[in-house]
C-alpha cells in the first residue's frame, strides 16, 4: 500500500479512472445498444487504452517501484552501517579535540578555528585518553588522525 501511495497522484487518479472505465464497460456498457454509428468501436478503443494503462501500471509497480524498495533495503542494510562508522570516527576525533581544548573556545564547525587549534598543538603531543575508545595507551595526534583517516577511507571504499 505504501508503494501505491508514494506514486505520483496523477498516475493514481488515472489508474482509478481507467479501472472504473473497464468495470463500467464489463458490467454495464456492453448491455446497452449502440447509440451512434461507430460507438462500439470507440468504446472498444477506450477499453483497450484503459486495459493497456492498467497493465502498464502493474508493470511499473512490479519492475520499478519494487526495485526501488529492494535497493532501499539493500542500502539501509549494507551501506548505512559503513556510513555510521565514518560518522563515529568523526565524532571520536571531535571528542578528543574538545577534551584537549582547555579554554573551551574551540568551534569544531569553524574551519579557521580548527586550523588555529591544530597549529597550536604539536602533532607529536600525546592525546588525552577518551573514554570508550582504543586510546588506553599514549597515542600521538599524528598516529590518531592517520588511523582515523585510514579507517574512514576503508569504510567509504567498502560502501562504494
Amino acid at each position: 500500500m505504501r508503494f501505491i501511495l508514494s506514486i505520483n497522484k496523477i498516475i493514481n487518479v488515472l489508474f482509478l479512472i481507467f479501472l472504473s472505465v473497464i468495470l463500467l464497460n464489463d458490467l454495464w456498457f456492453h448491455k446497452l445498444p449502440e447509440l451512434f454509428d461507430g460507438g462500439e468501436r470507440l468504446l472498444n478503443s477506450v477499453y483497450n487504452l484503459a486495459m493497456g494503462y492498467l497493465v502498464s501500471y502493474v508493470f511499473y509497480l512490479i519492475v520499478v517501484r519494487y526495485k526501488e524498495y529492494k535497493d532501499e533495503v539493500h542500502i539501509n542494510s549494507v551501506i548505512l552501517p559503513l556510513v555510521n562508522e565514518v560518522i563515529k570516527s568523526n565524532e571520536l576525533i571531535n571528542e578528543c579535540l574538545r577534551d584537549t581544548d582547555k579554554s573551551e573556545t574551540l568551534n569544531l564547525s569553524d574551519i579557521e578555528s580548527l586550523k588555529k587549534f591544530l597549529k597550536q598543538n604539536k602533532l607529536n603531543d600525546n592525546i588525552p585518553r577518551a573514554t570508550g575508545t582504543f586510546l588506553y595507551t599514549p597515542a600521538t595526534w599524528a598516529d590518531f588522525l592517520e588511523g582515523q583517516k585510514q579507517l574512514s577511507r576503508k569504510n567509504i571504499q567498502r560502501a562504494f
